[in-house]
């Protein structure tokens, strides 16, 4: 029996351990779609001591404990891996979270684990982390404060170092800043020695030159071999109400005569001083491409070799290696690495900052990181959809054979098949189109019935603010020659309920709309001009199963089909193929498009 014990009380100790010591930095940041406001999206940035698991990548999935809502609810939290730092050790995850509450009020979600890092000064060595986000549900702020940093700041031995903790607003929105009391932290002492912290914009300031607890008398210096310090911050707006929080580390380091390496923004020259932070603009659908430059000054007696760092990136984005070359840490063999940066902005992104740092062969430093600030223009002007163009002879049986016939008639089902494709209904006595046979060529390519082509189409923002509209009188892709074709689209939108979502349809002759795979819109038959509207806050979307990743909002699948079916006699047919009218928040690529 006495065995058994042992081996028991060994198995719980080696289970309370399993995160001890290996907490880096956090932040964790939300939003919620007006239409579904009690729905809330986390963000959460997380980074840990990278060689306690093994073999940690990028894409590597990890789970580090569980994440409180604040209802007396959780989740396990599963980190996803963006970036990884083989020299300082350490590996930042991300993870998205929904949450549904199930009524209005005011939370304090939280991470509680432990246990910090057992180098940090002060005491908090081995202590407990705790990191919280504020939600009121009541009010009417639909997002936190966007917080964003990486997981070790360096700062220089007795000199003056000033950072601005990277933290964007919602649009109108002012934010303050403050540092965490030890029951939101955890942390025993809460503030190193000397820093400061400005409340309304964010600045660190602190001149690291006392020990932080030296004996009675003493005014020793701190320590060179660069002390570890633990720092909290929050970000707040609405009187308190709504809060975002940043947990990381603060590295204290003498610089000696080796000169720090920098980061800068493109290959160009640098500018004097070092500016320690940048703005790129990027437009809505099109992808940005900026080089993210590590730079370490070539000096005598020094390893002059750099690798450059980087917090979490945009969903979606993309960063290469050193294109100088790249060992397994991540250093490029000459004192320059270029590292390119690549994101496509979709519907739905917000402005974002990144944060970057570069480590020269010596393991020294910049500082403080750099800080890229991402500004997406959503002043876009067109849109494009593209389809597939299927062109058919005089020949065929339902082309060409009627001036009119079929209005009214409901002559396809209400749903889609598998593929994606109209069911036609032939119970329905239609005229204009002989049978479910013929009927599937008009969606499908067959050899010697039809040719394909890729088609797109171009929805200006033209006559107002954020309105698109395509407007044709002679539709006609394929030239005069070849009248006799149909024209199939697939897309999707991204449904906020607004009052502006609405959808305005004319055509002559067949029009279908099947929205989520339900037919919407049904301007069957051969005709002259005919129009519908879809107002989409009438379909009960709330309802919808995709959702969409980002903001929350439901995605909804479009399902546009055309058919130019016109009389041998009458080739120049009036045609106004979908007039689309709708916000530009409404429409999501890919695969539509931008510009």
């Amino acid at each position: 029996m006495g065995i058994r014990i042992q081996s028991i009380l060994l198995l719980l100790f080696a289970l309370s351990c399993v995160q001890a010591s290996h907490f880096r930095y956090m932040t964790v940041n939300w939003q919620r779609p007006a239409a579904t406001p009690l729905k809330v999206t986390f963000t959460i940035e997380q980074a840990w001591r990278r060689t306690f698991w093994s073999n940690v990548q990028i894409g590597s999935v990890i789970n580090t404990g569980a994440f409180n809502y604040g209802d007396g609810t959780s989740v396990n939290l599963n980190l996803n891996v963006v970036s990884v730092n083989t020299v300082e050790d350490w590996f930042i995850g991300t993870a998205t979270l929904v949450k549904t509450y199930t009524a209005a009020g005011k939370f304090t979600a939280f991470f509680e684990n432990c246990c910090r890092i057992s180098t940090l000064a002060d005491g908090n060595n081995d202590q407990s982390d705790r990191v919280e986000a504020i939600l009121d549900l009541t009010g009417t702020d639909y997002e936190s404060p966007r917080v964003t940093g990486i997981p070790i700041v360096t700062m220089y031995y007795n000199q003056l170092n000033e950072w601005f903790l990277p933290a964007q607003a919602p649009a109108g929105r002012t934010l303050s800043f403050s540092i965490s009391t030890t029951t939101q932290s955890l942390l025993s002492a809460t503030t190193p020695a000397g820093l400061t912290l400005d409340g309304t914009t964010g600045k660190i300031s602190w001149s690291p030159n006392k020990s932080v607890n030296p004996a009675p008398g003493s005014t020793s210096n701190v320590d060179p071999s660069a002390p570890l310090f633990g720092f909290q911050v929050r970000v707040s707006m609405s009187n308190g109400n709504i809060v975002s929080s940043m947990d990381f580390i603060f590295k204290v380091i003498t610089l000696a005569s080796n000169l720090p390496p920098y980061v800068k923004l493109g290959t160009g020259p640098v500018a004097s001083p070092v500016p320690t932070s940048g703005t790129v603009n990027a437009v809505l659908g099109q992808e940005l491409s900026a080089d993210i430059v590590g730079v370490d000054t070539v000096q005598t007696g020094f390893n002059s070799k750099v690798l450059v760092s980087h917090g979490a990136l945009p969903t979606g984005a993309t960063i290469a290696p050193c294109s100088e070359g790249a060992d397994a840490s991540g250093y490029s063999p000459t004192n320059t690495c270029t590292r390119k940066l690549k994101w496509t902005p979709q519907l739905g992104d917000r402005n974002t900052d990144i944060v970057f740092t570069a480590t020269d062969g010596n393991a020294l430093d910049s500082t403080p990181p750099f800080r890229l600030t991402v500004n997406i223009n959503s002043n876009v002007r067109y849109i494009y959809l593209s389809g597939i163009i299927r062109t058919f002879s005089s020949s065929h049986p339902d082309f060409a054979k009627s001036a009119t016939g079929d209005v009214g008639r409901v002559f396809i089902q209400s749903g889609l098949n598998s593929q994606g494709k109209p069911i036609f209904n032939a119970g329905a006595g239609a005229t204009t189109v002989q049978s479910a046979t013929t009927f599937n060529q008009w969606w499908n390519t067959i050899d010697g019935v039809n040719t394909q082509n890729v088609y797109s189409i171009t929805l200006t923002n033209a006559a107002s603010a954020n309105v698109f509209s395509f407007f044709s009188t002679a539709f006609l892709p394929n030239g005069n020659t070849a009248p006799y074709f149909t024209y199939e689209i697939h897309t999707y939108i991204t449904y906020k309920n607004d009052p502006s979502e609405v959808f305005t349809y004319q055509s002559s002759d067949d029009l279908w709309i099947f929205i989520n795979g339900v037919k919407r819109v049904d301007l069957g038959g051969v005709h002259g001009v005919s129009s519908a509207t879809v107002d989409l806050r009438t379909l009960g979307l709330t309802t919808a199963i995709l959702i969409h990743w980002i903001s929350s909002m439901l995605t909804v699948k479009i399902t546009y089909l055309l058919v130019w079916v016109c009389n041998l006699l009458k080739l120049h047919c009036v045609t106004h193929y979908p007039v689309v009218s709708v916000l530009l928040h409404c429409l999501l690529s890919l695969p539509p498009t931008f510009n």
